[in-house]
């Protein structure tokens, strides 16, 4: 038996949630250990690795296709300011 983990550091290395980590060592798809009292799991490191292999295509995410960025609207600058004047009228 190799390196003992986590079924969170499992989880994380699958990409699958704890309790299917879980559900996954008690269907016997993964190798460990249980503790008799808490019931907490650890996870053979080979266990996965041999999982990788075998259902490895089952796992890899479907990419994520990023928008492009658009650029932000730049708030038109003034150039010249005219003031006019209330007190003069035009002639």
């Amino acid at each position: 038996m190799g390196k003992l983990i986590s079924t969170k550091q499992a989880a994380d290395i699958l990409k699958v949630s704890i309790s299917t980590v879980s559900r996954y060592f008690d269907q016997g798809l993964l190798k460990g250990s249980k503790h008799p009292l808490t019931n907490w799991r650890k996870i053979d490191m080979d266990s996965i690795e041999n999982f990788l292999q075998e259902f490895a295509p089952n796992l890899i995410p479907t990419p994520v296709i990023e928008k492009p960025k658009q650029e932000e609207e730049k708030p038109p600058t003034v150039t010249e300011v005219k003031t006019i004047d209330e007190k003069s009228e035009p002639q």
